[in-house]
């Protein structure tokens, strides 16, 4: 699962048992190649979230949950993070 806190409270919130898993993603330089090619916020959010899932460091047959958000203004500029 995520490393996310708020993320971690939803699950445990829920009752779902899960470890966290590193996922070596350089998720700003992802982004920024995603924005350069025209990629809107959904999409954005949608390839960090597989690219995360798929480079988790999770046992073989794991059920993995990668997640990403992203922020669209009404005028179409996206939010970052902070920091």
């Amino acid at each position: 699962a995520s490393r996310s806190a708020a993320r971690r409270r939803m699950l445990e919130a829920a009752g779902v048992e899960f470890a966290c898993a590193d996922a070596a993603v350089d998720e700003e330089t992802l982004k920024a190649g995603l924005v350069k090619s025209g990629a809107g916020a959904r999409e954005v959010a949608a390839r960090l979230t597989a690219a995360k899932a798929l480079a988790a460091d999770a046992p073989a047959g794991a059920l993995v949950l990668g997640a990403a958000q992203t922020l669209e203004l009404d005028g179409g500029d996206m939010l970052s993070k902070p920091g």
